[in-house]
């Protein structure tokens, strides 16, 4: 008998990731994401901001402060800006140095006890990703544990390019929403063959290539509503004191 699934999304932003130019890149707090994600019917999250993982580290206290966890789980991480373009890492407590090549990021990510993921691999306009051709470049044992096969942040035939790369590298597929406000949470998902779930054992499925990605894109106008609130926030950032 089939296990039921277990639905993570494996990308998400908070209000921890900074942008040069927005100052907050993403705008949902730590408490927002557990919300959002447990009404969608989610059993986890990772948070992932930009090169710190202050975000999953808060997500992780704010869920021991409450009551009807339901086996939820918050994952820890960072979406690290490597020289080589942006890596995703589950299951890190600590900051990774940014712009050190693919493969140091990668091994330091292991060395910090978590796993490495390739971030939308062909998106090279509005994001920095590792390009599908240098990662056919490293070696097997140097390379990621995972690649992002559907990030609902990007379009289906772009998916379907990291999708063939996953298999044609026989590395496992991810599926994440690379959520910057609580509206895209759970677009995004992997799933996983699992009676409940942990940290251990998501990393451990995810290294035994036991993952189901799917979703759906984030839509045009949530797309639109999120840059229309990142420049309500821009404009209001000279009148406050607020820092991430």
């Amino acid at each position: 008998m089939e296990k039921p699934l277990k639905f993570i999304d494996l990308h998400v932003h908070s209000c921890y990731s900074h942008h040069v130019i927005w100052g907050k890149d993403a705008l949902a707090t730590p408490k927002k994401i557990i919300s959002v994600a447990m009404k969608k019917g989610l059993n986890g999250v990772a948070i992932t901001d930009h090169d710190n993982v202050k975000g999953g580290l808060m997500g992780i206290k704010i869920l021991k402060e409450m009551e009807n966890r339901n086996g939820f789980q918050v994952i820890p991480g960072s979406e690290i800006s490597s020289a080589d373009g942006d890596i995703v890492a589950i299951g890190i407590t600590e900051d990774i140095e940014p712009n050190l090549s693919a493969i140091e990021t990668i091994e330091k990510i292991r060395e910090a006890g978590g796993i490495a993921i390739a971030a939308h691999p062909y998106l090279h306009i509005t994001r920095n990703s590792v390009n599908g051709n240098f990662i056919k470049k490293i070696p097997r044992k140097k390379n990621f544990d995972g690649i992002e096969t559907f990030n609902a942040s990007i379009g289906y035939h772009k998916n379907e390019r990291a999708r063939k790369l996953a298999a044609t590298l026989n590395i496992p597929g991810i599926g994440s929403s690379d959520a910057h406000w609580a509206f895209d949470i759970g677009n995004g998902v992997t799933g996983f063959e699992l009676d409940s779930i942990s940290l251990d054992q998501i990393i451990e499925e995810i290294k035994k290539g036991r993952t189901i990605p799917f979703g759906k894109k984030n839509s045009i106008i949530s797309r639109c509503g999120l840059y229309i609130c990142k420049f309500m926030n821009l404009l209001k950032r000279p009148f406050n004191n607020d820092s991430i």
